[in-house]
């Protein structure tokens, strides 16, 4: 699996079609790394930010992961992903976890390596 290395924007569109950067109100984000750890410049903060001039950057490695915990049980139909062309992974799995300590894989999606917007 290719390094989760540029993950430059994912929003959430609701079931009403509406679009939402910002996922949920409340929610937190855990990344697996930061690039240098150089969180004030490639940080988690960027993953919603709804900027293409900024984004999250991983250290290199072949696993590399993004976590959002939302505090209420939340319902989504799509997930939006942009990653920096050369930089993109060849799969994405989408995991959740209902009861705290046993995710449950959703969906596998198999990004292309450009800068263009994906829906999944």
């Amino acid at each position: 699996m290719a390094p989760f290395h540029s993950l430059c924007q994912q929003a959430v569109s609701k079931k009403d079609g509406s679009e939402n950067l910002n996922p949920s109100p409340s929610f937190v984000s855990k990344v697996s790394s930061v690039l240098n750890k150089d969180s004030k410049t490639y940080g988690k903060q960027y993953l919603f930010d709804g900027s293409e001039e900024t984004c999250w950057n991983s250290d290199a490695g072949d696993l590399q992961w993004v976590i959002v915990k939302f505090e209420g049980i939340v319902s989504f139909s799509q997930i939006h992903l942009q990653f920096q062309g050369g930089f993109s992974c060849s799969q994405c799995t989408v995991f959740c976890n209902l009861d705290g300590d046993h995710f449950k894989e959703i969906q596998k999606i198999y990004p292309a390596d450009d800068n263009k917007q994906q829906l999944n």
